[in-house]
């Protein structure tokens, strides 16, 4: 998903949800990173990549031709990678909030980064 510039100059990128932030801005088209970034910002853009981890009807789609060994099998694994709530986030509740963020005027001095969104599955552990 992209969201053009906005009126304030606002670039918001989705990304993968296990992705290092180069890896992340490279698939979301923003290379070279650091060099794209500067010359954005230069234009008073800011860009930045979400890297998300969302329950989504894909994601249901999957889980529906999973037998129940496997689908218990992966909640107990989705669990054990995820510590906030066990499982993946609420677009609506997890997701949303951290897009309208991005696009406010709270996030004008943030650029270049990429926020994973993920319940805490790219925590350092």
């Amino acid at each position: 998903m992209r969201l053009e510039p906005l009126a304030g100059g606002i670039g918001v990128e989705l990304g993968d949800v296990d992705l290092t932030p180069a890896t992340g801005r490279r698939r979301a088209g923003l290379v070279p990173g650091a060099f794209q970034e500067h010359l954005l910002v230069r234009h008073g853009i800011t860009v930045n990549v979400i890297a998300p981890a969302i329950w989504t009807p894909m994601y249901d789609a999957c889980r529906v031709r999973l037998s129940a060994d496997e689908l218990a099998a992966h909640d107990r694994a989705s669990a054990a990678k995820t510590p906030i709530g066990g499982r993946l986030g609420d677009p609506d509740r997890d997701l949303a909030p951290v897009i309208v963020f991005l696009v406010g005027d709270g996030a004008r001095f943030l650029t270049g980064q990429t926020l994973a969104i993920d319940g805490g599955r790219l925590m350092v552990r």
